[in-house]
């Protein structure tokens, strides 16, 4: 190991103790899950050591530390065969059985819809000719607000308006169109020549977002081209509470994790939920979780009480 490394963890280890240090007690608080904030200036310590990394978060990192507690979760009852009911106009070959015991496909008979649905009721929608009803036609392309209603109405249809709130939006540039169409089957029916949006939806429990279940809705110019849809069921909290570690602990534990980049790198956003993955189980729990979004649509889940990663990917 050469001084150069040393001397950065030992930055980082010097930063941690700083931060477990400088907790603040607050007696007789109004927010009474509260227990200590971070100084302005230990943000700031932070955003400098990840420069050093070359990076960069313009943005505010969260100063407060509370408790919170692992949620107890299941897999959402959601038969594709009621989808298929909602969205086809006609009839549908289904191939496989309707009860999340294993994969289901159903077909449009006019070919133009298929839905797979996997044994933990992940749901999987493409569409040939792009989704789009009579009654939203005269909606403006190109308008976020037109699109939102466009998935709102879609999602209504589905019943599911109520489980999602949406957290924004991905443009796919026209390589990685070409490379999803080249290399997975389930975008088999999407020309590389459309432009695509993804647009992104959290579950939402307890005023905190559930990253775990999810809605993506790509988009195209004329429509809906498809979604994935993972839903989870809330059984309940466990009794006991444990302090989270701060966002700043949970960034500087992704610095730790990071490489030194010889380009810049932009922090987008650092929030607070919870995440799992998507497990075939009758129960299992969900974790706190600080989501450290990038630029590049990297996305890493900080396990909120241990601050090792419990993920790295996109959404």
């Amino acid at each position: 190991m050469d001084w150069g490394q040393a001397k950065n963890i030992l930055l980082v280890a010097f930063l941690l103790l700083n931060i477990v240090l400088g907790y603040k007690v607050i007696n007789d608080s109004d927010l009474t899950y509260l227990r200590a904030q971070i100084s302005e200036e230990e943000r700031e310590e932070v955003k400098q050591n990840l420069e050093k990394q070359n990076v960069v978060f313009d943005g505010d990192i969260p100063d407060n530390i509370f408790d919170s507690q692992h949620i107890s979760v299941s897999n959402y009852e959601l038969r594709v065969t009621e989808v298929a009911e909602a969205i086809v106009d006609g009839s549908f070959l289904i191939d496989g059985n309707d009860d999340n015991s294993g994969e289901t496909r159903i077909l449009s008979h006019d070919e133009n819809m298929i839905i797979t649905q996997g044994s933990s009721g992940k749901l999987s929608i493409r569409f040939k000719e792009a989704y789009l009803p009579d009654s939203q036609k005269q909606l403006t392309k190109d308008s976020e607000e037109a699109s939102r209603e466009l998935i709102n109405n879609f999602l209504k249809k589905l019943n599911l308006t109520d489980e999602f709130s949406y957290h924004g939006k991905y443009r796919y540039s026209k390589e990685e169109i070409t490379r999803i169409h080249d290399e997975n089957e389930n975008f088999e029916w999407l020309n590389d020549e459309e432009e695509l949006v993804d647009m992104i939806y959290y579950q939402e429990f307890d005023d905190h977002l559930m990253y775990g279940g999810y809605a993506v809705i790509t988009l195209s110019p004329n429509g809906i081209k498809g979604a994935e849809i993972y839903l989870l069921q809330k059984e309940g909290l466990k009794e006991e509470n444990i302090e989270v570690i701060p966002a700043t602990m949970a960034l500087l534990r992704l610095g730790e994790y990071l490489p030194s980049y010889t380009e810049i790198q932009r922090i987008t956003g650092i929030t607070f939920g919870y995440y799992t993955e998507e497990y075939t189980a009758e129960t299992w729990e969900a974790v706190p979780v600080w989501r450290i979004e990038f630029d590049t649509r990297e996305v890493y889940y900080i396990n909120a009480f241990t601050g090792e990663i419990e993920r790295e990917g996109v959404y």
